[in-house]
This record gives structure tokens, C-alpha cells and sequence, in this order.
């Protein structure tokens, strides 16, 4: 199989029919940078509707997803700071059955929020599922670690009449006792209308209400929306009412700890034709509400975006622009709040701004803040201690990395987005110098931060294929057997290998990012049917698609839609036309680009050489040592460079980590690599030998 043997020990695991799998551990250590971040990257698949950032820095997501980088995530999970699911946090699946006793397979909810929770002093984490009509095993409160907390015994919240339950917001007092608000009206078969509290172990407790919440102003179904606990023992509450403890309150009130109504808080009587929604409390003492307000002292309407004094009175000095905003605090600046254009407000499916920064003080807009752009919905926003916003909804941010349902954006509004270099063999964000050596079966890296090296990974008459296939942030040294059709991976996380057995005589091997869990995948094209089979790298599911002509040549690693996933691209010869299926479109088959580029002879080479994230199409012409270039960012113009001669290789890469391709070419006739680096300049490396394959040539 492969030269000096004794390098490696191993065993076979059969992992599914027809799969045959070697598990290798090599001697010595292959990834010397260790695991590395790459950006906020999440990859979640469905909606995200509540954000809670822990102390540590990690993000409790609940929503209408059931994956998050390829890992299993009911509508409720933990990340990392990174975006990853958090390895340490067990995401609960078997609680909130639905009512036949089944987990639901669906990523839609039965009604409302699909998780709602809330975090305890002690770490611990209280998530309620909407996922049913009795709310029977629906209520749980996790350990740090996820599992479940069996100290903590709910109450059952439910109907008499059989309607849905559906709890809006969870929120825990300085005291530890927990109020839940939504709608329901039995708890524990103790009529408990909206609104209860119920103690640290979750039984009922008796002293708080009932505060009866009722005379509800759409179709007559009052609500609880929003909670917000005071250090007084003090409650704000928000929703669909127009009397709450026996008082008119109208859509916000106050609570005394008893559960009465305060008095002293201002009532805003009846709102045309919405009501208040979600609040958040300034660190002075003011309250931001998100909804409809009627000013008690003039009659007005207050539409959006409203501050309340602590008489609830309508601070009449705050004046922010029009639109159904929900605002936090910025933690970097004095006096900032930045918002969000809220939920399914007009508007809100056309491009804007995802963030907007307005002046605490009065509410005027902050025109020297600007962010980057979405389209969608936005439910969720929450702020990390450093300033970085964290976004969850439907959206799809408009400018690279389009990434759909939870993004986080820098301090001055730029996605946080994902430092990724491919050819990065040490975790440094930069394309290493590397050749494979056919003769005897070796790579050889300079690499920039770790310097030579080789490794003993081939023979004769692989096809290289290096790929990040373990989602490390690294590229693994691999190889494609054609001979027997198995993929030889060495996984830089934990220097281990595997050999898997997939495709069939005369498939092209096309690796690349396609199925959402930042593992490389297993993807062939086959010339004799132009079909592409792909093999999942988290669930080894295979699918297959149809992309292509007899005669087309595939290209790997293209994304032409900024999505950060992979495209199935062909290039026709016989018309001289790039074909590229988007994979932001589910699968692959709903839109595409079609672009006539290059001359007979030419080298396709695309790569992201204008620094956008999306990868342009490209050519190398060896016979004039022309690269001509179509900028993504600039699709109506041409690049046209002349680097290099005939006989030359080419092997764009990034180079120098500034996020752009380096145009780049290797000389067989001496050995010499020459790059153009758009950050570092020109350099001359002489590395390799005659018969070597460049790296960074394969793929492209």
C-alpha cells in the first residue's frame, strides 16, 4: 500500500455496506499549530429565533433548526464562541414530546418561539419546548453540561379547553424564583391565567397571583410576551392585555412581588391596532418597548420604537426613527444603543442594514455607524462583552459571507466572517509552498509558520486531494487511489487517517465544502453520466446529482454565491463556457451562472483574488503567461496580468493571509516558485524537484 509501512498501525471498521474504512494513527505529530478558530461560522439550518449569551462567551441558540455544523440540535443547543457546536454541552432530544409520544422529525414548530429559555446564576439553564398542546415533559432545566436537572419538577401548563400552550418568556430573579409568561391558563390545575412563578425547585408558588391577565386585543387571546425581573422584587411585564391583577394596564405594566399591580406605573390604555412586544431595560433605569404605545398625557400613538421613564411615562425626549426596532446597549461605546429592525415588520424582506447605532440620549441616528447589509426577518439580537453582535432570524446578510439564520457582526458592523486559506497545512490562515513527490510517495512543506517538513502519504499515480476534512481550519494531506478508488485522509486535528472506499473507475475526484458542517467532503464527478456523488463527512449519507455533459471537466472549490459552501462547477470545452450550480439554492438545481471564459489551451484557475469571498473566474494562458480574471466584485470589468512564461504551472494562492489569491506560478525547469503577493510583494522560493506536483495546482 503505501512505502515504509512501519510508519503506521491500524485497523479496518466496515462503516456502512460497501464503505470499508481504515482507522490509522500516525507516528509523530503532523498538526504542530494545534486546533484553530475560523471565524463565527455556525452553519445552523433553519431559523433562529432566541440568542443568550453565557458569561463564558458561549451561545445558547433555540429556533426552528435541527442541525448546527452538521451536529443533531432540536431547536435548542450550545455553541462555542466560534460557532460550533459546544462539545462539552449534551443538546437535550427526547424532551417535548409531541402528544403521540413521538420526538418531532419536523423543523416547524407547533406554535410560538420553538425554544424559550433562560440562564441561572449557578450556569445551569431552563428551557421550556413549544412543541405540543399539554406541556407534559416540555419543561426542563439543564446542567452545565446539558443533561437534565431531575431536582427540578415543573408544574404542568395547559387549558382547560385543550388550546395550545405557548410560553413566550422564561426569567429567573435575583431571588432564583422563576416567572414563565405566555399563553396558558391552568398550572398545576391551579388557574394561573399568562403569568406564574414558580420557585427554584419549579413548584407553584402560591404567593404571586394569580395576576389574571385578560381582555386580550387580537381575536380576545391576551398573552404575556416579554418579563423583565427588578432588583426590587419589582416585575415588567408586556404582551396582549388590557387588564393585568385587577387593574387596567394595557399592554405593559408593573408588578409589586405579591404579584398586584403597581399603581405607580402609568397606564397606556387601549393601542390601535398592536400592543407592546419585547423590552429591554437600560442601565439607567429607562425602559425600551418594542410595539404600539398610547401616551397617556396627549393621546398619541407611539408606533415602533418607545422609551418609558420609570413612571412609565413616555419619555417624550427620545426620538428615534420610524420602524418596529428592539435595541441593546452597545458595550463599547458610551451612550450607543444598537438595533434591530424587528421580526415580520414592513419592510423587512427587502435589503437594509442589519444594525442600526442610535445616540442613547435623544435616539437620533448615528450616521457614522454602518453595518453590514440583510434580507429577512430578524428575531434575535444579543451582545457578547466585546461589542460583537450575534443576529438570529431568517435573514441572509447580502454582502460576504452570505450567511443565512445566525451571523455575528464585528464592533463596526462587518460580519465576523470565517479566516479560512486553502493549501494551509499549519493553522497559520496562509497557503503553504508544497509539492507531492510521485517517485517516492512523499509532501514536502515550507511551511510559513512551521517551516520543512515532509510525510510518507502515497505512491505512484494518486491523485492529490488536500482538503480541511476534519473542519479544523487546516488542509489534510490526501490522496485518491484510482487504482482501487479509495480516499487516503490524514486529519491534522488528532494526526490520525482514514482510508475509505468511494467511486468507481475513471471518477474525478471534487472535494469541497458541500453539505453545511465545515468538513471537506467526499465528492466525485463521473465523466460517463456527468453525475456528481457526494458522501456526507459528518452522516456518510450519499447523494447524487446531475451537473454536466459528456466531455465537461469538473472544477472543485469554487463558490461563486459567497455562500462559503461549494458549487458544482463544469467547464465545456466544446463551447468554451463555465457552468456553475449555486449551492446556496437547495440542491443545487434551481439557479446558476453560465459564463463564456478562456481560449483552447488555456488553465482554468479560479480563486478569490479580489479579497470578496466569492471566487472569480479565471484563466492562465501558458503560451503568454497571461492570468485574465472576472473580479466578482466587479463582474463588468476585466483583469488581465502577465506573470510568468510557457512551461509555467500555476498555483494561485493566499499566500500572504490577506484574504486574497496571490498570483503564483511553479517552474518546473528550475524548481523556482514566483508570487506576486498582494500584500508581501514578489518573492523567488526554490523548493522541490523535477517530476514534483505542486500543491496548490490540484483542484483548481
Amino acid at each position: 500500500m503505501f512505502a515504509h509501512r512501519q510508519h503506521y498501525l491500524g485497523k479496518y471498521v466496515l462503516t456502512s455496506p460497501g464503505v470499508l474504512v481504515m482507522l490509522i494513527v500516525i507516528a509523530g505529530s503532523l498538526n504542530a499549530a494545534g486546533q484553530t478558530s475560523h471565524g463565527f461560522w455556525p452553519l445552523v439550518n433553519n431559523r433562529v429565533e432566541n440568542i443568550l449569551i453565557q458569561p463564558d462567551g458561549k451561545v445558547i441558540i433555540g429556533g426552528g433548526f435541527t442541525r448546527a455544523s452538521g451536529t443533531s440540535f432540536l431547536q435548542f443547543g450550545r455553541l462555542t464562541s466560534a460557532g460550533d457546536p459546544d462539545p462539552f454541552f449534551q443538546s437535550p432530544q427526547t424532551f417535548g414530546s409531541q402528544t403521540d409520544g413521538h420526538r418531532p422529525t419536523t423543523d416547524y414548530c407547533a406554535n410560538g418561539d420553538c425554544a424559550v429559555f433562560a440562564l441561572q446564576s449557578d450556569g445551569k439553564i431552563l428551557v421550556f419546548r413549544n412543541l405540543q398542546v399539554s406541556s407534559t415533559d416540555a419543561f426542563k432545566r439543564l446542567n452545565i453540561d446539558g443533561t437534565v436537572d431531575p431536582t427540578f419538577s415543573p408544574p404542568v401548563f395547559s387549558h382547560s379547553g385543550g388550546n395550545q400552550v405557548e410560553i413566550n418568556s422564561i426569567a429567573v430573579a435575583m431571588d432564583g424564583k422563576i416567572y414563565v409568561g405566555g399563553y396558558f391558563e391552568l398550572v398545576a390545575g391551579v388557574v394561573r391565567p399568562h403569568l406564574v412563578r414558580l420557585d427554584q425547585n419549579g413548584n407553584l408558588d402560591l404567593s404571586f397571583g394569580p395576576a389574571y391577565v385578560n381582555f386580550g386585543y387580537v381575536q380576545n387571546a391576551p398573552y404575556i410576551d416579554d418579563l423583565i425581573p427588578l432588583p426590587d422584587g419589582k416585575l415588567y411585564v408586556s404582551g396582549n392585555f388590557a387588564a393585568i391583577g385587577g387593574q387596567w394596564r394595557t399592554s405593559i405594566a408593573r408588578l409589586n412581588p405579591n404579584g398586584t399591580t403597581d399603581t405607580t406605573f402609568l397606564d397606556h390604555g387601549r393601542p390601535p391596532p398592536r400592543f407592546a412586544g419585547r423590552l429591554y431595560l437600560q442601565s439607567d433605569g429607562k425602559l425600551l418597548v418594542n410595539g404600539t404605545l398610547h401616551d397617556p398625557t396627549n393621546g398619541v400613538v407611539n408606533f415602533g420604537l418607545t422609551r418609558l421613564n420609570s413612571n412609565g411615562g413616555i419619555d417624550h425626549s427620545f426620538q428615534p426613527p420610524f420602524g418596529d426596532y428592539y435595541c441593546v446597549e452597545d458595550t463599547t461605546a458610551v451612550d450607543k444603543l444598537l438595533c434591530v429592525l424587528y421580526g415580520f415588520s414592513s419592510g423587512s424582506e427587502s435589503e437594509r442594514p442589519a444594525v442600526i447605532r442610535l445616540n442613547r440620549l435623544d435616539g437620533s441616528l448615528d450616521t457614522a455607524y454602518s453595518s453590514a447589509r440583510v434580507i429577512g426577518q430578524i428575531f434575535a439580537i444579543a451582545i457578547q462583552p466585546d461589542g460583537k453582535l450575534i443576529l438570529g432570524g431568517t435573514q441572509m446578510t447580502t454582502e460576504w459571507p452570505k450567511i443565512n439564520w445566525l451571523v455575528r457582526l464585528n464592533v463596526d458592523g462587518s460580519v465576523d466572517s470565517p479566516k479560512l486559506a486553502r493549501f494551509d497545512f499549519d493553522g497559520d490562515k496562509k497557503a503553504d509552498i508544497s509539492v507531492f513527490r510521485p517517485t517516492d510517495g512523499r509532501w514536502y512543506f515550507l511551511g510559513t509558520r512551521t517551516g520543512f517538513r515532509s510525510l510518507n502519504w502515497g505512491e505512484q499515480g494518486d491523485i492529490i486531494v488536500p482538503a480541511d476534512y476534519d473542519g479544523d481550519g487546516i488542509a489534510d494531506p490526501a490522496v485518491f487511489r484510482p487504482s482501487n478508488s479509495s480516499w487516503y485522509i490524514i486529519n491534522s486535528r488528532d494526526n490520525r487517517a482514514t482510508v475509505t472506499a468511494y467511486g468507481a473507475g475513471g471518477d474525478i475526484p471534487v472535494p469541497g465544502l458541500y453539505d453545511r458542517d465545515k468538513k471537506a467532503d467526499l465528492m466525485l464527478f463521473r465523466p460517463t453520466n456527468s453525475r456528481w456523488y457526494l458522501r456526507g463527512s459528518t452522516d456518510s449519507q450519499q447523494q447524487t446529482y446531475t451537473y454536466g455533459t459528456i466531455g465537461d471537466i469538473p472544477l472543485s472549490g469554487i463558490d461563486l454565491d459567497g455562500d462559503l459552501l461549494s458549487d458544482l462547477t463544469v467547464y465545456r470545452p466544446a463551447n468554451g463556457q463555465w457552468y456553475v450550480s449555486h449551492s446556496s439554492v437547495p440542491f443545487f438545481s434551481f439557479q446558476q451562472t453560465i459564463r463564456a471564459w478562456g481560449d483552447p489551451g488555456d488553465e482554468r484557475v479560479p480563486a478569490d483574488y479580489d479579497g470578496d469571498g466569492v471566487s472569480d473566474i479565471a484563466v492562465f494562458r501558458p503560451s503568454t503567461g497571461e492570468w485574465w480574471i472576472i473580479p466578482s466584485s466587479a463582474p463588468t470589468t476585466i483583469s488581465r496580468s502577465v506573470w510568468g512564461i510557457e512551461g509555467d504551472v500555476p498555483v494561485p494562492a493566499d499566500y500572504d493571509g490577506d484574504g486574497m489569491a496571490d498570483l503564483s506560478v511553479f517552474r518546473p525547469s528550475n524548481n523556482k516558485w514566483y508570487i506576486v503577493g498582494t500584500t508581501d510583494g514578489i518573492s523567488v522560493t526554490q523548493f522541490g524537484e523535477s517530476g514534483d506536483i505542486p500543491t496548490p495546482q490540484n483542484l483548481n
